[in-house]
């Protein structure tokens, strides 16, 4: 039974139809034409399509993205969900706040500590425990201010071959990225195959060994004839000679580019490579953090090395009252234990620690606005455990 006393269900599409009608709710809602979903679907996965029932009718639905997100050097499995909508006529009874508390329960009984996504409407998610996490940046310089460097090692073109390694050395500099996804295949999907363009894949080799690479489409702004953009869909380095290479590349693309646009933080250290104050940064999103398991996700994630320190919790949580009541965090040598019990020193709902988890704000910050309350020592111990650089992710799921 869901809000408002209308019956509701909620699991996977029950055959073809189903599957057909649920992308007709993404069309409607997203305004995509609907001829589009299965590919989205496939994939996706069909096995991570939700579809919210009233009756026998498809109403809504949404899309499960299995990946990982790296907290403190560690990857802490994520529920990522993309594609949450109802059908326009079935909005205002409670249905997408329903389906997201069933969703977000199944993906807790399947292990996920931590879900995440980005949203176009922010109170249906901090209905159930959601709250803004980390920040999605968009990067833009004029192609006419990048710096020219090196021209060695070579580029080549981009092979299927050439993903494995591609694939290790992201994870290999993610890892260091507050809030960068271990990304699944669905989000690559993304880096090589962006809405709407097509995505070239370039890449360097010292040795024999994949040392660089970057994925790009040209986009032509509108009013232009000739020139166009080049926007990055991903692209990384071993080295600071590798970083400055990839500059030179596209740098070289100056008789008819207009600008290099890509994403990331609000302190992107690229930046520091170019000579005159010419990149722009701009906050497209915020985007948004659940914390599903207490107990899992403080233990799964990094702290600072060379810090022992514990933190008493209280934690409220009416979705999920496994989560709730007291907890204690022990931090030695990065690596964190937790058990029932302590003195709830800090207390806080489930929005507010999934805020406090990522780093966006500080304890004092959010106990200065009234979402989190604790004393002194327990707001110094939390912002010491939580501290770190700004949490971004430069992909969109």
């Amino acid at each position: 039974m869901g809000a408002s006393g209308t019956s509701f269900a909620f699991g996977r599409p029950a055959g073809d139809a189903e599957r057909l009608r649920l992308g007709e709710v993404l069309a409607e809602s997203f305004n995509f034409p609907a001829a589009d979903a299965p590919a989205w679907f496939d994939y996706s996965g069909h096995e991570n399509l939700r579809v919210l029932r009233r009756g026998s009718e498809v109403v809504g639905g949404l899309v499960g993205i299995p990946m990982g997100q790296f907290w403190g050097g560690r990857p802490v499995r994520l529920f990522g969900v993309a594609g949450v909508a109802v059908a326009p006529w079935a909005r205002g009874s409670g249905a997408a706040t329903w389906m997201m508390g069933e969703a977000l329960r199944e993906a807790r009984q399947a292990g996920f500590p931590l879900a995440g996504l980005y949203p176009a409407t922010q109170p249906v998610y901090r209905r159930v425990g959601y709250e803004q996490a980390g920040v999605r940046c968009e990067l833009r310089a004029p192609v006419i201010s990048v710096p020219e460097g090196p021209r060695e090692p070579a580029l080549r073109p981009f092979v299927a071959q050439d993903l494995p390694a591609v694939q290790a050395l992201y994870r290999e500099l993610a890892q260091h990225r507050q809030g960068w996804l271990d990304r699944g295949s669905y989000v690559w999907h993304r880096v090589q195959h962006p809405r709407g363009m097509a995505a070239s894949g370039y890449v360097l080799e010292e040795g024999g060994r994949l040392t660089g690479y970057v994925f790009l489409a040209r986009v032509r702004p509108p009013g232009s004839t000739f020139n166009f953009d080049l926007v990055l869909t991903d692209w990384a380095a071993r080295s600071p000679n590798g970083w400055r290479r990839l500059l030179t590349f596209l740098a070289d693309h100056g008789s008819l580019v207009r600008d290099i646009v890509w994403y990331g933080g609000p302190a992107d250290p690229l930046v520091q490579l170019f000579d005159e104050q010419t990149v722009s940064t701009q906050v497209l999103y915020h985007w948004m953090l659940r914390v599903l398991d207490v107990e899992a996700a403080l233990t799964a994630r990094g702290y600072p090395r060379g810090m022992t320190a514990s933190l008493h919790l209280e934690v409220e949580d009416a979705l999920l009252p496994e989560n709730a009541g007291r907890w204690v965090l022990e931090v030695s040598g990065g690596e964190a234990r937790v058990r029932r019990g302590g003195e709830g020193a800090l207390r806080c709902d489930a929005r507010a620690l999934a805020c406090l988890y990522s780093g966006h704000r500080t304890a004092s910050a959010l106990a200065a606005v009234g979402v989190l309350q604790g004393t002194p020592d327990a707001l110094v111990s939390a912002e010491a455990l939580f501290a770190g650089p700004a949490p971004h992710m430069p992909d969109m799921y």
